[in-house]
């Protein structure tokens, strides 16, 4: 299980990555499974920039929190 559970963090971690490399465009509120805010992102460019700026503290926070929900799942 140990190798599973590697594979599970690795994709994520790989898709993360992707993921926050477009968020200008809204891409990682989507992954986080917040449709709105990703919607008015896209809009937005990022809220005018300041939400972009938010997610560069607040992101490794809100994927490790979507990587424990979806292993406690």
């Amino acid at each position: 299980t140990d190798n599973t559970d590697r594979t599970v963090t690795d994709t994520h971690s790989l898709l993360g990555d992707f993921v926050v490399d477009f968020r200008f465009f809204g891409l990682h509120r989507f992954y986080l499974g917040k449709p709105w805010t990703g919607l008015l992102y896209l809009l937005t460019g990022g809220v005018f920039l300041l939400g972009v700026i938010y997610d560069c503290w607040a992101i490794n926070d809100q994927i490790s929190e979507e990587i424990f929900h979806y292993q406690a799942v």
